[in-house]
């Protein structure tokens, strides 16, 4: 399967304005796309940096630590028919190892994501070795988390907030990081030379946790050379009561395989975090953009995205406002632990004229059931490649369908 033809079979064509030639036909039929794509996971709840932390053994327990997931779907989708048929699907399967021996610690993930078409997809998600030095820094270097806005991710449902879905949340790529606190104070600086590699799958380039800039047919951009910097300050005011005020920073490189000629990207958010006891409040503005170096007659007014190996186009300019609230509510009875509700709100306003606002709303509550995590979401999109018909141009010009659109998801994993 290539990029080549994403538009065309998708639920709805892509509109002609912004178009990459390289989108003009993929080898799948509309049924199959509605399979597989549109249900191939966003994947957030706790399947990054939190589960890590939790999962890498302290100093009083150390060696090598085995964990891993499965996790499945039930789906109902407003614009697919018979919307009252439910969905069911295995999202993922993933093995964690992890390590710690004394300062040397570790982490790596590996994933597998089977579709329902028969399509089939796995590849890294993590793989690091770190030393925590004595003065509280730490230094990592592998594919790890980006140091970028609020972390370790600005989300509380199932569904990422929309920066995940153009690089900007939970980015896993290929470098170094150091890290530090200073009292209140905490930073980060980075340099990735790449993204982490293609996994396996039918895409050209992917297979893939994290939405970086892939290469497919006659879109051959791609990331390189990216610094990340990161400062934040924590206020304390009581014994469960804080807020985190943060700026984030990014500068990479975009070299084109065609013309032969580097592009440049770069982002950069302001964010506030606030736990509160039972509340939590998450916060995030964000501005990017890609000077890209495409062919001519190719727009730079887009730029091809992919990941669980699906590409789609995203709007090479834009501004993106997220807003999360969440209250959790102690329960400790037989195997439940606790309840989470919340409420995430995003929108990518896009640059290029003609270009619709992507926008979505995620309604719902996480439960803790002993090894489960489980997770009930109603969430509403508009432009949004999983919450609406319009996956492979929702982020960029835009579908022809611009209403909104209901997607009811209930995640069950279990983790061990």
């Amino acid at each position: 399967m290539g990029l080549a033809g994403l538009v065309d079979a998708s639920p709805v064509n892509a509109s002609s304005q912004g178009v990459v030639p390289a989108l003009a036909a993929l080898d799948m039929s509309q049924d199959q796309v509605q399979a597989e794509v549109e249900t191939a996971p966003p994947d957030a709840g706790k399947t990054s940096s939190e589960a890590d932390a939790e999962a890498i053994p302290t100093e009083n327990e150390q060696g090598f630590k085995l964990g891993g997931a499965f996790r499945a779907n039930i789906i109902r989708r407003d614009w697919v028919s018979p919307y009252k048929t439910p969905e069911v699907d295995v999202d993922t399967i993933r093995l964690n190892l992890d390590y710690s021996d004394g300062p040397v610690i570790g982490s790596a993930e590996y994933r597998y994501y089977p579709y329902r078409g028969g399509q089939q997809t796995h590849f890294v998600h993590h793989a690091w070795m770190g030393y925590k030095f004595a003065d509280e820094g730490e230094v990592q270097a592998g594919i790890q988390q980006v140091p970028f806005g609020i972390l370790p991710y600005a989300s509380n449902s199932w569904f990422f907030q929309l920066p995940y879905y153009v690089g900007l949340e939970d980015a896993y790529n290929l470098g170094v990081k150091y890290g530090n606190k200073w009292g209140s104070w905490s930073g980060q600086v980075a340099y990735y030379a790449r993204p982490a590699p293609n996994g396996v799958g039918e895409s050209e380039d992917s297979a893939r946790y994290t939405y970086n800039v892939v290469q497919e047919g006659d879109a051959q951009n791609k990331e390189r050379n990216t610094i990340n910097g990161r400062l934040s300050y924590t206020a304390e005011h009581g014994p469960d009561s804080s807020t985190e005020l943060g700026m984030s920073l990014m500068l990479g490189q975009v070299p084109n395989d065609l013309t032969h000629r580097t592009g440049s990207r770069w982002a950069a958010a302001v964010h506030a975090k606030g736990e509160y006891g039972r509340w939590g409040t998450k916060l995030e503005a964000i501005r990017y953009q890609y000077n890209l170096k495409n062919p001519v007659g190719q727009s730079d007014d887009v730029v091809v995205m992919g990941a669980y190996d699906f590409p789609y186009e995203v709007a090479a300019k834009g501004s993106i406002l997220a807003a999360g609230l969440s209250y959790t509510l102690p329960v400790n009875r037989w195997y439940l632990k606790d309840v989470t509700f919340y409420n995430d709100y995003s929108i990518l306003m896009k640059d290029a004229d003609g270009f619709l606002d992507t926008q979505q709303n995620v309604s719902g509550a996480s439960f803790g059931l002993g090894p489960l995590l489980i997770y009930v979401d109603l969430a509403f999109g508009k432009q949004h490649p999983y919450m609406t018909p319009s996956f492979s141009e929702g982020l960029a010009a835009g579908g022809p369908d611009n209403d909104w659109h209901t997607r009811f998801n209930v995640n069950v994993g279990y983790y061990f």
